[in-house]
């Protein structure tokens, strides 16, 4: 019986392998015969059902990740014990398949951008994932590639997160941020108006009005300071109907010592509140009255000074010098930072004898007075956060001040305070399940930006300006001479020298020192063959999936400027690393802002010998400056109609932007040309073909054809879906213009050397570059989102080694004051990068054959000496 049950279970097994080789050699059969109409079946499938399965895939991707990091979270400790064990078995194995990996990646993407490459792609479109991953200290979401130390630097910052007492905010208020009625929509379209009409003090700044119709973009130039009352009037008559009477109009803190109809209708008839209702400005007032520590500050100044004149009417005597004093370090226990604030946490009222002395310790006061005067407030204090911004911070949560610690568990012995980039970072990060209300801002959320970054900007300028002897180095020689000449010349004594050094990003020096890093490269890897801008889309999934349906990109310049800088670095890595162009020597990029603040990236790239671009066919096969055809690659067609069409402008648009005396800056509308010419200097003529039979239209319904082209790389613009000017770059021009910054860092020093020429004061020479920069500086909403964040504003491929240039003794020294004789016993303090290659010549004989400015390649300058690369290193550093 067994042997029958197995005779039939081999049978069956030999009946089913030879039924199943017949069906398969059937479906090789139907499927040769069938082939194109199966693939074209899958896909128009896949073309009606794309964005489906899109989602599908996503989502199956998100829950996985999510499932995954939960998993980690768990067993973080195990995993990472069991990885390194792993690892140190195993090392060797590991390293050759991470080698062979590599290997396969690289030559997988290898000139897959390229038309004429044999590994050229259709690429997948550009997606950074959900917005999803928590830090597990503050829960703020991150990207899935992005850094997790942004947020509240690990910890750090965890006991100042974003969300204050959220749980504190007014409801009436929030209602207004977050509701779709009139009221609201009103509140969020006057925002700017609402709050400088409740604002206890004034922002004071050269706003500057961007032409065009575009998004709304709030940007600044020149210094900004901050004032409020210091000297306040307090008419005890003032009524409703008294008010026309007025020949001084209270404003800002003011209007918190009368009562609220009163204060409303002085607000309303202000002119630049026209637009704003009535209704919301009581809801604003009442919420403010009743929550703020300010206005409650106010109103218990105004009932003592009717108190105390009172009694001076009483007892017939002088009245008593009543001041609202601003302390700077009251209360300031770091546990409760973000607790609700008193009256008593904020200021305290002084009563003193006529003769009075107000206490030391105080950020500003606020007196009772006949007259009416405005006073500066230090750009470090506490108060300026809720005093300028009402609508964010109705409770009165104090912004950052120079005494603010890190949490406990995390701070140093070495360091413990929290700067001000960390704190207004954490402010603009985003967390879930938590009321914020500057991302509901609009208008006043861009100016908050500005606002903190022209405080970081102060606090540095501070910092500079405090401690030029430190910085005072032989280097600056010759300015100093210039100076001392000037002052000869005028007949005037050489008054205070202020120094912007080359540390401070952003500045003169430091774009000078770029532009030398970037010729550098120049001069080691020749001429870049490739000039790329890549510029901000606003119209990102990443972006418009974070948006409720009332805001728009602008509104959000955080969220505008993150997403870029995370697109960007995939940019980068197509290029660099994936070598879609082909093999890279050397890269730069700088980090500008539109008009209207949109960043975007200008990037050189040379290519290695092998994969120069030589002919013109090498540069239609990697740049195109005509339409797609639309019936065959429809996709592309859309992405350049809507990024890459310029302008119009000329007859068709005489208004554009990039109209000048009549005529295009951009020289655009190109002329049609047949084929390409890449004889020319500099850039090429690109192949524009004459297509008039076809007629294409903008969303303005503007026709426009090849001749508005900008230059793109079909790849690049598939991928990500944005503004790719690519361009084939053979001078050294590109180079100067992705510098431009230089320019404008030498123009505001254009006015240089001042020289008081009152005759009835000496004559004196001042030279500051710090208030130069000052005056001369713009800031939009979208460049102060980016350096809050701490983002990069150029990079580059190679490290740049400065090498000392002197005569013998003639080095630079840097000390502080009253310590040149202690330095100057240091030997090491005669150690240069010079004299240690003059020392390195004696002690090693293979130094012989290197000059001295390709050192860098071969040793590295460590402890004051020229050290060889290690053979076995792996880490050998890209250094010029």
């Amino acid at each position: 019986m067994a042997d029958k049950q197995q005779k039939r279970k081999e049978y069956m097994k030999t009946y089913r392998e030879r039924n199943s080789k017949n069906i398969k050699v059937q479906n090789r059969s139907y499927y040769a015969e069938n082939r194109e109409a199966i693939l074209e079946k899958k896909y128009e499938n896949y073309i009606e059902n794309r964005d489906v399965i899109s989602e599908q895939r996503r989502e199956s991707r998100e829950i996985i990740s999510a499932e995954n990091h939960a998993y980690y979270l768990e067993n973080r400790d195990d995993i990472l014990d069991e990885r390194r064990r792993n690892y140190a078995e195993n090392r060797q194995v590991i390293n050759e398949r991470i080698n062979n990996r590599r290997e396969r990646t690289s030559e997988k993407h290898f000139k897959s951008a390229i038309f004429g490459s044999p590994n050229f792609v259709y690429p997948v479109a550009h997606h950074l994932g959900s917005l999803n991953i928590e830090c597990e200290h503050c829960k703020a979401v991150h990207f899935k590639d992005e850094l997790k130390s942004t947020c509240c630097h690990n910890g750090k910052l965890s006991h100042l997160s974003v969300h204050n007492g959220s749980e504190n905010f007014p409801i009436v208020l929030k209602n207004l941020f977050i509701e779709t009625d009139e009221k609201s929509t009103n509140f969020r379209e006057f925002i700017r108006q609402y709050n400088n009409a409740s604002a206890f003090a004034s922002m004071g700044a050269k706003i500057e009005d961007i032409p065009g119709n575009g998004p709304y973009c709030f940007k600044i130039s020149g210094e900004v300071y901050h004032c409020t009352s210091e000297n306040i009037q307090i008419d005890t008559t003032l009524n409703q109907n008294s008010i026309r009477r007025l020949t001084h109009q209270p404003s800002y803190a003011e209007l918190y010592v009368y009562d609220a109809d009163t204060s409303i209708d002085i607000r309303m008839t202000n002119p630049a509140n026209a637009q704003c209702l009535r209704d919301n400005m009581i809801t604003i007032n009442a919420v403010l009255n009743n929550v703020s520590p300010y206005a409650s500050c106010y109103r218990k100044l105004r009932e003592i000074y009717e108190k105390e004149v009172s009694n001076a009417r009483i007892i017939g005597s002088f009245m008593k010098k009543i001041s609202l004093i601003f302390t700077r370090n009251l209360h300031d226990d770091q546990r409760v930072y973000n607790a609700p604030r008193t009256s008593d946490d904020v200021a305290i009222i002084y009563v003193a004898d006529r003769d009075g002395n107000i206490p030391a310790e105080l950020d500003f006061a606020v007196q009772p007075s006949n007259s009416n005067t405005l006073k500066r407030i230090n750009m470090l204090s506490k108060h300026l956060d809720p005093m300028i911004f009402p609508l964010f911070f109705p409770n009165g949560d104090f912004g950052w001040t120079t005494n603010l610690s890190y949490n406990m568990d995390h701070a140093t012995n070495t360091r413990n305070k929290v700067t001000i980039l960390e704190f207004y970072s954490n402010k603009i990060a985003i967390r879930r399940n938590h009321f914020n209300p500057l991302f509901y801002g609009g208008k006043l959320f861009q100016q908050y930006l500005v606002y903190a970054y022209a405080r970081y900007q102060a606090n540095r300028m501070a910092y500079i300006r405090n401690n030029q002897k430190t910085l005072r180095v032989e280097s600056y020689k010759g300015l100093l001479d210039h100076v001392n000449s000037t002052g000869r010349d005028n007949n005037a004594r050489v008054g205070n020298i202020f120094i912007l050094p080359s540390t401070y990003v952003g500045g003169p020096r430091f774009m000078s020192k770029l532009y030398q890093d970037n010729m550098a490269m120049v001069l080691k890897f020749g001429r870049p063959d490739l000039f790329i801008t890549f510029t901000c889309n606003p119209k990102w999934e990443e972006i418009k999936s974070e948006l409720i349906p009332f805001q728009t990109s602008s509104g959000r310049p955080d969220l505008v400027t993150r997403v870029f800088r995370w697109k960007l670095k995939g940019f980068l890595d197509d290029i660099v690393k994936r070598k879609i162009f082909g093999e890279i020597l050397a890269y730069v990029y700088v980090i500008e802002h539109q008009k209207r603040g949109l960043p975007h990236a200008h990037c050189l790239f040379t290519l290695s010998n092998e994969d120069k671009i030589k002919t013109a066919d090498d540069v239609d096969n990697i740049i195109s400056a005509e339409l797609p055809n639309r019936n065959e690659q429809l996709e592309l067609y859309n992405i350049i109609l809507t990024q890459n069409i310029h302008g119009p402008c000329g007859r068709l648009n005489p208004k554009s932007l990039c109209m000048v005396e009549g005529s295009c800056s951009k020289n655009f509308p190109k002329a049609f040309c047949s084929e390409t010419d890449v004889s020319t200097d500099g850039y090429p003529i690109y192949r524009r073909r004459n297509n008039s039979h076809e007629a294409h239209f903008t969303r303005s319904n503007i026709q426009v054809d090849n001749r508005f082209v900008v230059p793109y790389n079909s790849f690049l613009s598939l991928k990500y879906n944005a503004h790719i000017n690519v361009e084939l770059c053979s001078t050294v021009k590109a180079i100067k213009y992705i510098n431009k910054y230089i320019t404008k860092g030498y123009d505001c020093a254009r006015i240089g050397v001042q020289v008081n020429s009152n005759d009835n004061v000496e004559k004196v020479v001042d030279y500051d570059e710090i208030k130069q920069y000052l005056n001369c500086r713009y800031i939009s909403s979208q460049e102060a989102a980016w350096h809050l964040q701490d983002f990069p504003i150029h990079g580059q491929s190679h490290n740049m080694v400065m090498l000392s240039i002197h005569l013998e003794d003639g080095q630079s020294i840097f000390c502080k004051e009253n310590q040149a004789e202690t330095v100057l016993r240091q030997e090491s303090v005669a150690c240069t990068t010079l004299t240690a290659y003059f020392d390195l010549n004696v002690s090693d004989l293979g130094a012989h054959q290197y000059l001295y400015q390709d050192i860098p390649n071969h040793y590295i300058f460590k402890n004051k000496k020229w050290v060889k690369h290690s053979a076995l290193s792996h880490h050998k550093e890209k250094a010029i």
